[in-house]
This record gives C-alpha cells, sequence and structure tokens, in this order.
C-alpha cells in the first residue's frame, strides 16, 4: 500500500528504539528491551543454560577484575589472620593444632586429652571462626548479587551482612546435618538435597528470609533445573582445578568468577535468561532494573 510504513515508525507500537540485528545477534536471547516489570518466572519454566552461566560470569568477573581481586584478597586476608590468631591463641593455652587445618577441632581433640575448660574454648573459637567465614560468605554473595545486577560495590560490603548472620549460622548447620545425612544413605540423597536446599544462603541475602523460608524458596526455586545446577556444580570444579594450577593468579580470578556464577544461576531460575544479557540500549545488565 502507497501508506505503509515501519513499525518502528508509529510511536504508539514503540515502546523505546529499534534495536539493530547485529546488537541482537551478541546476545543468545531475544527479551524485550523494555525491563520496567521485572517479575520473577515460573520456577523451572526456563531451563538453566550452563554453559551461558559460566560465559556470563567470565565476562562479568572480567569486566569487575580489578574491584574483585581487590574483595578476594581481603577476603583471604581476613582468613589468613584468622587462622594465624586462633593457631597463637590455641599455642598459648598448650593445644597443639592440626598441621593441615588449625580450626579443625575434631583433630586437636583426638591427638590429645583436652581438659574440660580446654575443650570449652577451642569450641568457642572454632565457633567464632566459623562466624567469621561466615559473615564473608554471605557478604561476598551480596557483592556478587551488585556485579551480576550491574549495580556499584565495595570491599566494605563483605563485612555488611552481620543482621543476617545468626540465622545464616544456625540453616548453614541444619543444612550440614541434611547434606550429611542424606550422604550416609547411599551418597545420592545427599547429593540431591544439597541441589535442592542449596540456594538457601543466596535466599538470605538477597531476599532477607527466615531459615525455614529460605529452604522452601530455594527447594521451589530448584524446580526442574537441579541436574543443570548439578552440571553448574561441576563446571565449578572444573574452574577450581585450573585457578590450582595457575597457582595464586588463578584463584584471584576463580573465586570470584565461581561465586558470580553461582548467583547467575539464582538469578536465571528467578528471572530466566535476562540473568545473562546487557540491555542492549544502556549496555548495562537487564537486572539492573531491579530494586535494590
Amino acid at each position: 500500500m502507497s501508506d505503509w510504513l515501519p513499525i518502528s515508525k508509529i510511536p504508539a507500537l514503540m515502546s523505546t528504539e529499534p534495536v539493530s540485528a547485529d546488537i541482537q545477534a551478541e546476545q543468545p536471547f531475544a527479551y524485550p528491551v523494555n525491563t520496567e516489570a521485572l517479575e520473577e518466572i515460573q520456577p523451572g519454566s526456563e531451563p538453566i543454560i550452563p554453559t551461558a552461566c559460566v560465559k556470563r560470569a567470565f565476562d562479568l568477573t572480567l569486566r569487575n577484575i580489578g574491584q574483585l581481586i581487590v574483595v578476594t584478597l581481603v577476603l583471604f586476608g581476613v582468613n589468613i589472620v584468622v587462622d594465624v590468631l586462633l593457631n597463637i591463641l590455641l599455642a598459648a593455652m598448650g593445644i597443639q593444632t592440626a598441621p593441615a587445618q588449625m580450626e579443625d577441632f575434631s583433630a586437636v581433640a583426638s591427638e590429645q586429652t583436652l581438659t574440660a575448660g580446654q575443650t570449652a574454648v577451642v569450641l568457642v573459637l572454632n565457633i567464632g571462626s566459623a562466624l567469621i567465614s561466615l559473615l564473608l560468605t554471605l557478604g561476598g554473595l551480596r557483592i556478587s548479587l551488585n556485579v551480576v545486577s550491574g549495580k556499584p560495590f565495595s570491599v566494605g560490603m563483605l563485612f555488611g551482612e552481620g543482621d543476617k548472620l545468626v540465622r545464616a549460622f544456625v540453616a548453614q548447620i541444619l543444612f550440614a546435618l541434611m547434606v550429611a545425612f542424606g550422604l550416609i544413605l547411599l551418597i545420592v540423597p545427599g547429593i540431591y538435597l544439597a541441589l535442592r536446599y542449596g540456594q538457601f544462603l543466596t535466599a538470605i541475602v538477597d531476599k532477607d528470609l527466615g531459615i525455614m523460608d529460605s529452604f522452601k524458596y530455594s527447594s521451589d526455586l530448584t524446580e526442574k533445573n537441579r541436574l543443570n545446577v548439578f552440571v553448574i556444580a561441576l563446571f565449578s570444579l572444573f574452574i577450581v582445578i585450573a585457578g590450582c594450577i595457575a597457582l595464586i593468579v588463578g584463584l584471584l580470578f576463580a573465586y570470584p568468577m565461581i561465586m558470580v556464577m553461582w548467583v547467575i544461576t539464582y538469578r536465571w531460575m528467578q528471572y530466566g535468561g535476562r540473568a545473562v544479557l546487557d540491555d542492549p540500549i544502556t549496555k548495562k545488565p537487564i537486572l539492573s532494573e531491579l530494586p535494590d
């Protein structure tokens, strides 16, 4: 018809400028550019693509490599300092620590006879060490959530999730007992339970959930995606091995990449393939539209 117009020339039908084919070809999915109404998808309705999660994690880690290396160095440094202080305190009490892992209470107790007071002190010190390690893990998850969403982050965020520490600690103990019991039952049940409920810490940080609610949310979220989550776990193992082969430099890249990859996996189960996309107009992650 003589008055025919391309759809891109009709303002009422276009909410944004048209995206060129070249830009669309850079991304593996064709989600709408308008992201004002990001909503969680039906669990399991969009199967995870593990290779896409790995690639996105690599890209985001490389994009933020400077800050992430600083975060990783601080995290490793704090853990090392805590281990050294534990060793010094135990030595001052006349307790010989296990050389392989200073905070392994069972190894310490098995090598020597401790008094009731020494046993209590060692237990308290180990709980304190575990709480510090967990606090850093929660902070690392917060930072990874910001990385995946294209939001600013800082080293200080490593220590910013203290209000969730107690419930995360209790949840972690329950999770460990659950998985250990499952592993006793011919291993496979333990792996299944780990895959089903393993997103609980991320859910606590992301949604500020309680203990049982975080387990329920993880169970619902991983529906129909547990095999893909298992593949992500295998990729994590390969990345760790590659990082170890490359010594310290490799681990400084591998550790934050794995953290980011698991958060991408979590976000994919929440919002679908948007988790691995940048907005073709703003060049920022589509998930940057998520509220803080």
